[in-house]
C-alpha cells in the first residue's frame, strides 16, 4: 500500500477503510473472550474463526416437530447441532436382522494406509488388489480420493449413501477414514462449548473376533488370531476421553456406512464379502488375516524374508543331508578345491547373494534411476528367465546366479532380484543354502519349527 501511495497516510487510511472488511474482528473478540461458543484455528499462516450458524436450529425450532433420518447419527450429536437438550429428542431405531450371508474380513499388516504412502506401501497395496481381483472378479474398492484408481469409490463420497456397490459380491476398503483432526477439534469446541484437555495417552483396544460356532457365548468366545498378531490394537489418542469418543464415533460412522454399501440385508441368499484393509479396532466382529497370508508379495520386508527362509528350510530338510553333501562335493570338484574350503573361498560372493535374496528391497535403488527400456528388460528377466532358472539342477542355478552377480552392475542385479516373485526367490534361496554346513541347516530348521517327520 505504501509503495503504491507513497507517503500519503490519509489516502492509505481511507483505502483500508473502504476495501478491507473488518466484520471478522467482532466474532474474533467474542470467541477469544468466550462470550459465544466457537473456536480459533491457525492454518497456513491464516486465522480461521468458527462460530455456530443459528439459521438451521432456528428453522427447526419454529416447526412443531422435525424428523431426521440417519443410519449412524446419535441423539447426543443431533442435540449439539440443533442446540437443544438431549431429552427433547425421541430416538426410534429399526431392528435389522443379523446378516449371516456377509463375511467381514480385516486385513492387518499394512498399517493405517493414509493418503501419503511410501513406494513400498504402494507396491504392497497393488499386489493385494490384484490378488483380491483374482479371488473376486467383480470386486470393487473404496480408497482415499488421491489414491483411488479410475473405477474406485472414495472415502466420504462413495462410502456414504451410494448404491453403486449393491450388485457385487465383494467390496474392499483401504485405509482408516479419519477426518481432519484439526477440523474435528474446532467442530467439537464450537458445538459443545467445551475445551479439550491437552495431551496424549496410549490405550489398548481388543480385536472383536467373529463367532465361528453360533452356540458359543459371545462373552466367552476366544476366537483365533494368526501367528504374530496381537489381540489388542495399541493407539495413541487424545487425553480428553469425551473428545476421543467423538473422534471414534466419526470414524466408526464412516466404517459402518461403507459396510452397508453391499446392502447384504436385501440379498440374504447371496454370499457376500467385505474386506477392511487397515490396522484399526473395528466396532464389529471380524475374521482377521494378515496381508502376507493373502499373498506373500503384500507382506512386509520381514515377513517376506521369513517366508523365504522357512520355504528354503522346508526344501532342505525334505531333500535330506545326502543331497546337501552331494551338491557341496559337486561344487568343490568343479571349482577345484576341497569341500572344506567352499565356505571359506566363496564366503564373500555367497554372502552378497544371500543378502540380495533375503532383503532385495533394502539393497535396491529406485526404479527411476533406470531407463524405461532397461526397466522393461529387468521385468522380462524376472518374469520369464528366473522361473526357468530355478528348475535347473541346484549346482547349475547357483553358478549362474554367481556369474550374473559378478558380471552385472550391482543396481541392475538387485533390480532383477527385487522384481522376481517371492516364491521364486524362496526356491533360489533353498538352493543357495544347500552349500552351507549341515549343522547350520539343522539350526535353521529348528528355528522355523520344521522337523524331518
Amino acid at each position: 500500500m505504501r509503495r503504491r501511495f507513497g507517503n500519503k497516510p490519509l489516502e492509505v487510511t481511507e483505502k483500508i477503510q473502504q476495501d478491507i472488511i473488518l466484520n471478522w474482528f467482532v466474532p474474533f473478540l467474542e470467541v477469544w473472550g468466550k462470550l459465544v461458543n466457537g473456536a480459533l484455528r491457525v492454518d497456513q499462516r491464516q486465522v480461521f474463526i468458527y462460530t455456530r450458524n443459528q439459521r438451521t436450529s432456528a428453522i427447526a425450532a419454529s416447526s412443531a416437530w422435525n424428523v431426521y433420518l440417519d443410519a449412524t447419527a446419535t441423539a447426543e450429536y443431533l442435540s449439539w447441532w440443533m442446540d437443544i437438550g438431549f431429552s427433547e429428542i425421541l430416538t426410534i431405531e429399526q431392528q435389522v436382522k443379523e446378516c449371516k450371508n456377509l463375511e467381514v474380513i480385516q486385513v492387518l499388516g499394512l498399517g493405517q494406509l493414509g493418503k501419503d504412502r511410501s513406494a513400498l506401501a504402494q507396491r504392497r497395496v497393488a499386489v493385494l488388489r490384484q490378488e483380491l481381483l483374482w479371488r473376486h472378479p467383480d470386486i470393487k474398492f473404496i480408497e482415499w480420493k488421491c489414491q483411488a484408481e479410475a473405477p474406485d469409490g472414495a472415502w466420504f463420497i462413495d462410502s456414504r449413501g451410494s448404491n453403486d456397490f449393491c450388485g457385487i459380491s465383494a467390496l474392499a476398503t483401504f485405509g482408516i477414514p479419519y477426518s481432519n483432526l484439526g477440523y474435528l477439534e474446532v467442530l467439537y469446541i464450537t458445538l459443545t462449548g467445551r475445551s479439550i484437555e491437552p495431551g496424549k495417552v496410549t490405550i489398548k483396544t481388543p480385536i472383536l473376533l467373529q463367532i465361528v460356532d453360533n452356540t458359543v457365548d459371545v462373552d466367552n468366545q476366544d476366537g483365533v488370531l494368526p501367528d504374530g498378531v496381537s489381540p489388542d490394537f495399541e493407539r495413541t489418542v487424545s487425553a480428553d476421553p469425551d473428545f476421543q469418543a467423538f473422534v471414534d464415533w466419526c470414524t466408526k460412522s464412516e466404517i459402518y456406512q461403507a459396510l452397508g454399501r453391499l446392502r447384504s440385508h436385501l440379498r440374504p441368499e447371496q454370499k457376500l464379502c467385505f474386506y477392511f484393509i487397515g490396522d484399526y479396532p473395528l466396532p464389529i466382529r471380524v475374521k482377521v488375516v494378515r496381508a502376507c497370508d493373502i499373498t506373500i508379495e503384500a507382506g512386509s520386508r520381514w515377513e517376506q524374508t521369513w517366508f523365504k527362509i522357512a520355504q528354503a528350510a522346508k526344501q532342505l530338510v525334505a531333500s535330506g543331508a545326502t543331497q546337501v553333501r552331494g551338491i557341496k562335493t559337486a561344487i568343490a570338484r568343479q571349482i577345484g578345491c576341497s569341500v572344506g574350503l567352499i565356505s571359506k573361498d566363496y564366503r564373500e560372493p555367497l554372502d552378497k547373494l544371500l543378502q540380495s535374496l533375503l532383503n532385495p528391497v533394502n539393497s535396491t535403488c529406485k526404479n527411476s534411476q533406470l531407463e524405461d527400456e532397461l526397466q522393461a528388460e529387468v521385468e522380462a528377466i524376472a518374469e520369464n528367465v528366473m522361473p526357468l532358472l530355478v528348475e535347473d539342477e541346484p549346482i547349475s542355478m547357483l553358478h549362474e546366479l554367481l556369474l550374473w552377480q559378478r558380471c552385472l552392475e550391482p543396481e541392475y542385479w538387485h533390480q532383477i532380484i527385487s522384481a522376481t516373485s517371492t516364491q521364486i526367490q524362496a526356491k533360489m534361496l533353498s538352493n543357495v543354502l544347500s552349500i552351507l554346513p549341515q549343522a547350520w541347516i539343522a539350526e535353521l530348521a529348528t528355528m522355523v519349527g520344521i522337523t524331518n517327520s
